[in-house]
């Protein structure tokens, strides 16, 4: 039996399982913020990480329309970026207070989609539902959006990201959990 390196955090302790091959833990977000970067290497894919607010009011989503930058005056839903070392969950918790100004708890948020999009070098977006929060949405970032509505979901706007109409189209057929691909 050989011994197995996995070219993460090779400082770590390492541990041996049944078979006496030799594991090394992975470097963690944490360990990442301290500086050890042993196994971040460039030959591997990177994505980006967003999480996606589907926030359902009724039979109404809100939705955004993007100002400046990337699609601009196109509608989109609330979303941010997954900052390092954070889970979805808290993503979507705090892009929902930074944008909008409302709270909403973790068990309130049921993930309903995860969309490997080709866009740039890759992306991986998380859509999550919210039926259930406290204080009035509202737009917090007029650099960023033009205004909010409620749309009914049968009646979305025309000008609306290509990726954002196809994750809420499949939310609204199927509703369930699952994975989807855009543009590959």
């Amino acid at each position: 039996m050989g011994t197995y390196r996995s070219g993460y955090n090779l400082t770590s302790k390492p541990r041996q399982n049944g078979d006496n091959v030799t594991f090394h833990e992975p470097s963690t977000a944490a360990s990442v913020l301290a500086g050890d970067t042993a196994g971040i290497t460039v030959d591997r894919p990177r994505v980006i990480v967003d999480v996606n607010l589907l926030l359902i009011r009724e039979k109404e989503i809100l939705l955004g329309r993007r100002k400046g930058g990337f699609a601009d005056g196109y509608y989109s839903l609330p979303a941010g970026h997954l900052e390092l070392g954070e889970p979805v969950v808290a993503a979507l918790i705090r892009e929902a207070h930074e944008e909008l100004g409302i709270d909403i708890e973790s068990d309130d948020a049921r993930f309903v989609q995860v969309m490997h999009n080709s866009y740039g070098i890759g992306r991986l977006a998380f859509f999550f539902e919210v039926k259930k929060w406290s204080g009035q949405a509202r737009n917090l970032e007029p650099h960023k959006c033009e205004d909010i509505r409620w749309f009914p979901l049968n009646a979305l706007p025309e000008q609306m990201v290509p990726h954002i109409r196809d994750a809420i189209g499949h939310y609204i057929e199927h509703g369930d959990a699952c994975l989807t691909l855009y543009g590959w």
